[in-house]
């Protein structure tokens, strides 16, 4: 593990490296220096998990970092739960995305499996990979055949390792030197075939599951119909030399997914609930078998609700025996399409019966896929949840009676994605997107972050929400509103919606009522919120079904708890749409989005009860299937600016930025300087008119996420940014003294590791009456200033003062001299702005005090 001293120095040397790149930058964006840099995370997934005899434990899965530092796709722990550094393979991008399982080898070594052509440090092989102990491809094993598993196992090859270390390795059908081998093989230590093991290969079906007999015949289990071109369906026993036993046969007719031999030679079967082994007709997916395959009767099968199954996805078992003859398993529950799956990590008795000192209450959020034991007895479970048993991660490590294991709290991590930022009134920041930590807090999808940008503690999101957040709104009286494809809070059904108290906690108060989802069809899909001044909300999104009505096209309003305003009907287009984008204008609601049908508009007014403006000139795209609109700004004249995608309009090229008049029509003083191919995902207007642009605004081997626009949409040549954000913005914020806040998928801006969330300092934002003004030579320092600011000004200068974040003036002087200095030891450390008023306007300048 990465020590914590270590995680700090990175984090000092990082704001160091901010401070001085900002001093001698004067037209480059550059990062905030009082803003901690954004560290945001997602939880990672586990896909398979292999332990050795020394006690050292090998993870494979999806993640990029490993307790805080970068450690893509697998890695080793010690036996004392570090993090072994002297473990690192070289693993491609492609070849991480395609391994399913790794398993123990004799020696140390390690196998690794997965589909296709597989490459580490050079080597390339097919399907199975092994690794020395150093993690250096093992050079003199390779496997040469293309193997399909068959589309029920995911692609996924199944495999058992003999304790001699020859592999067994089954497909629906693989190639090997131009022959066609389907079922079941063995490999010698060097990846050929061992063809003292039936050479031509078993005959066989879709194999599940492998499971090694004490005494070395080999059972398997799957969804078979035939054996060697014999009926024999679904369970089966070879000899050592691959000769099938027919001295195992059963009836079962049902999927086996999970096969274990006992020390006795019993069987352990688990699959889909199913009734189908002998004539007692207890539902259950857990079995167990003589060694002839005929029930055990002295075995009570545990009663299984209809439905629950034990998976095997990826040849990383969920079932487990302990020495002492318990048996651990992981049951997935029946899980409807618009809940996420909870399975729960069970442990029964030798008998079958539920074991009373096992936790009843180990419960994962999302899908647990595999687990293993050390050799000290500590469970290892790991998959794609985000939490087992209220532990947050995706491996989760537990005691001898399944309590949580206090030594061993790895953390898996991918960079997250913030998807809206909302600034409230005190100048705290609402995150919503996907992570599950945010600046070292852990957060589920919602946190809030305070002025330094470290995460607010009085702030408590909700235990669980389940689906996206993509949007995020502050009420006037400190509630908070979040959005997008969501599903429950809390267990609590919410569709599209849900409210949170000003403390994060879930406001149960507040429902959309009404509102069904019958499949993915008919999601609620909130995109946009605005409050009125009566206290009633508007809500933008995908299509809103209503329960003993057809549709609403993308909009409602409702009342302060939530329930429909059955005043308020807009109907927009004929076929459905989307909206993107609201924004009050009066009494009227500009709208903006996508829509269908014989009046495809992407751009309309509506009246208070939700009818078109006849006044307003509804904005047509044309061509009419390539319009959409996401954003829309107000500039202090009324005119209007959209961006989004749009080619042409009012007959000519637009290039996804308008500027329209306060009732729609075409404003022929703006010309956007965007790429023909250019997407824009939103738009902020500054106060001195230029516009901040966000989007897939370049090429595909030339990305560019970020730009600045002219009033007149030129490109403004001031702005730089450098390389800029290495992925997509999806958010962003103008804070009142001119800082720029974003959210998005980067991980870097320019040259500084800024991951998620970031504020910048952007010169040219706060308007002025005269443009010479912009170039009155204002210096400030130091800065950061702990005890006295000196400022040194041009002539002519009215008026100065210092204001904190809220607004609030802390210190002020008429008609100051061009040598000043003032006073900020009294002050709370924080960010202040400095405003100098002079004849032609106001110039402001960002001060850090410590």
């Amino acid at each position: 593990m990465l020590h914590s001293l270590e995680r700090y120095m990175k984090q000092l040397l990082l704001w160091i490296t901010l401070v001085l790149t900002a001093s001698f930058s004067v037209l480059a964006q550059a990062p905030d220096p009082s803003f901690r840099p954004g560290e945001v995370y997602q939880t990672g997934l586990v896909k398979a998990v292999a332990t050795f005899p020394d006690g050292s434990t090998v993870v494979l899965g999806k993640f990029a970092f490993v307790n805080g530092g970068r450690a893509p796709n697998l890695v080793r722990f010690t036996a004392e739960g570090y993090y072994d550094s002297a473990f690192r393979p070289d693993i491609t991008d492609g070849t991480a995305n395609l391994l399913t399982n790794i398993r123990p080898l004799p020696g140390g070594k390690l196998l690794l499996v997965g589909i296709q052509e597989l490459t580490i440090g050079g080597h390339t092989s097919r399907t199975l990979l092994v690794l020395n102990p150093d993690g250096t491809p093992d050079t003199h094993f390779t496997f040469n055949s293309y193997v399909y598993a068959g589309y029920a196992l995911s692609g996924s090859a199944r495999t058992a390792v003999q304790p001699d270390g020859k592999i067994l390795l089954s497909g629906a059908s693989f190639t090997h030197n131009g022959v066609q081998r389907s079922g079941l093989v063995r490999l010698n230590l060097d990846g050929s075939y061992d063809t003292s093991f039936a050479p031509n290969g078993l005959s066989i079906g879709d194999i599940s599951t492998i499971a090694l007999q004490p005494d070395g015949r080999i059972v398997v289990g799957g969804s078979f119909e035939y054996v060697n071109n014999a009926v024999w369906r679904r369970l089966a026993r070879f000899n050592t030399d691959g000769t099938q036993d027919l001295t195992l046969r059963t009836d079962n007719y049902v999927t086996i997914n999970e096969l274990l031999v006992q020390p006795d030679g019993k069987i352990l079967v688990g699959g889909l609930s199913n009734n189908s082994f002998g004539t007692n007709y207890l539902i259950s997916g857990l079995h167990r078998l003589l060694p002839d395959g005929t029930r055990d009767p002295v075995f009570a099968a545990p009663n299984f609700a209809n439905g629950d199954n034990i998976l095997n996805a990826f040849d990383a078992h969920n079932m487990l025996l302990q020495p002492d003859g318990r048996i651990v398993a992981a049951v997935m529950p029946y899980t409807a399409p618009d809940q996420t799956p909870q399975p729960r990590l069970v442990r029964y008795l030798p008998t079958g019966q539920p074991d009373p000192t096992w936790p009843t209450d180990l419960r994962a959020a999302g899908s647990l896929t595999t687990m293993a034991f050390r050799p000290d007895g500590t469970l290892l479970a790991g998959g794609s949840f985000t939490a087992l048993a209220n532990r947050a991660g995706c491996l989760t490590a537990f005691g001898p009676n399944g309590q949580l294991h206090p030594g061993f709290v790895p953390k898996f991590h991918n960079p997250g994605t913030v998807e809206a930022l909302a600034l409230q009134p005190d100048g705290k920041v609402l995150v919503v997107g996907d992570f599950s930590e945010i600046n070292g807090v852990e957060a589920n999808k919602v946190s809030r972050l305070l002025a330094s940008g470290d995460v607010d503690p009085t702030f408590r999101g909700p235990a669980s929400i389940t689906g996206p957040l993509l949007s995020v709104a502050a009420q006037p009286d400190g509630r908070i509103l979040i959005g997008g494809d969501l599903n429950s809070v809390n267990g609590e059904q919410r569709l599209g919606v849900a409210r949170l108290l000003a403390d994060g906690t879930f406001d149960p108060t507040f429902n959309v009522t009404g509102l069904y989802y019958n499949g993915p069809s008919t999601r609620q899909r909130v995109l946009c919120m605005e409050f009125l001044s009566d206290g009633k909300i508007l809500l933008g999104g995908s299509l809103f079904h209503i329960a003993g009505t057809t549709y609403r096209s993308g909009i409602l309003r409702v009342q302060p708890d939530g329930t429909l305003d059955p005043s308020f009907t807009a109907k927009l287009g004929d076929g459905g749409g989307e909206v993107h984008a609201l924004k009050q204008q009066g009494a009227g609601l500009l709208v903006g989005g996508v829509w269908f049908g014989p009046r495809p508009e992407v751009l309309t007014r509506l009246l208070p009860d939700g009818s078109q403006d006849p006044t307003f000139a509804n904005l047509k795209p044309d061509p009419t299937p390539s319009g959409i609109i996401n954003s829309i700004a107000e500039l202090p004249d009324g005119r209007l600016v959209v961006a989004g995608r749009l080619l042409v309009a009012f007959q000519r090229a637009t290039y996804h930025v308008v500027r329209l008049t306060p009732n729609g029509a075409q404003d022929a003083g703006f010309s956007s300087s965007l790429r023909e191919e250019s997407y824009v995902s939103g738009l902020v207007c500054q106060p001195n008119g230029r516009l901040l642009v966000w989007g897939s605004l370049g090429t595909s081997t030339a990305p560019v996420y970020l730009q600045r626009l002219e009033s007149d949409g030129h490109p403004d040549l001031t702005f730089n940014m450098g390389q800029g954000p290495d992925r997509p913005v999806k958010s962003m914020l103008l804070q009142p003294d001119g800082a720029l806040l974003l959210g998005g998928a980067f991980q870097q801006i320019n040259t500084w590791q800024l991951a998620g969330v970031a504020r910048l300092v952007v010169p040219f934002v706060l308007k002025v009456a005269d443009p010479g003004v912009a170039h009155h030579m204002v210096k400030a320092f130091p800065n950061p200033v702990q005890d006295q600011l000196h400022v040194e000004l041009a002539a002519g200068a009215r008026h100065m003062a210092l204001q904190d974040v809220t607004g609030r003036t802390v210190w002020q002087r008429a008609a100051p001299p061009v040598v000043s200095a003032v006073p900020v030891g009294h002050l709370p450390a924080g960010v202040y702005v400095l405003q100098v008023t002079y004849h032609g306007g106001l110039v402001t300048r960002r001060v850090v005090v410590q």
